[in-house]
């Protein structure tokens, strides 16, 4: 059981060091990434990401501060590993959350607003032309990618 325990540990580290190659714009922008793995059974490992700014959530971003880097990161993620069952959730400076299919974000089917209330001016962050929903929010504290399976 102990070498099986270092096999899966060995998995969190080759996916740690796919998201810090593909995310390394965003890790120099102050960005940290953090893997955890979730296990529902003893045959189902999952992993989840957690991306923040800072070493905690305590920071706020706009989901536009990312989107350039996160979506094509996203894209090879699903590529090399097995996003199936995985969702994006969006947390908010206000402890809601928002909840994502990969598919939508890969596809650009929603939009995600940010008010920046410390300036009280709204900041429209379009993500495409496609748009079948449409959040009017305040800045995010963290992302998460739930439920990767490592093929």
């Amino acid at each position: 059981m102990k070498h099986l325990m270092r096999f899966n540990e060995g998995l969190k580290d080759e996916l740690q060091d796919f998201c810090d190659t593909h995310l390394a714009y965003l890790l120099d922008k102050g960005f940290y990434n953090y893997i955890d793995i979730e296990r529902w059974n003893r045959y189902k490992i999952y992993h989840n990401l957690r991306l923040t700014k800072g070493y905690t959530d305590s920071k706020v971003f706009a989901w536009y501060d990312i989107s350039d880097h996160f979506i094509p990161f996203l894209y090879m993620l699903n590529k090399y590993y097995n996003l199936d069952d995985a969702t994006i959730i969006f947390k908010r400076d206000t402890g809601e959350t928002d909840e994502f299919s990969v598919e939508d974000v890969l596809q650009k089917n929603f939009s995600y607003n940010f008010v920046d209330n410390s300036k009280s001016k709204n900041v429209r962050a379009e993500l495409g032309l496609k748009v079948s929903k449409s959040y009017i929010r305040t800045g995010m504290r963290s992302v998460v990618i739930k439920n990767i399976k490592i093929k």
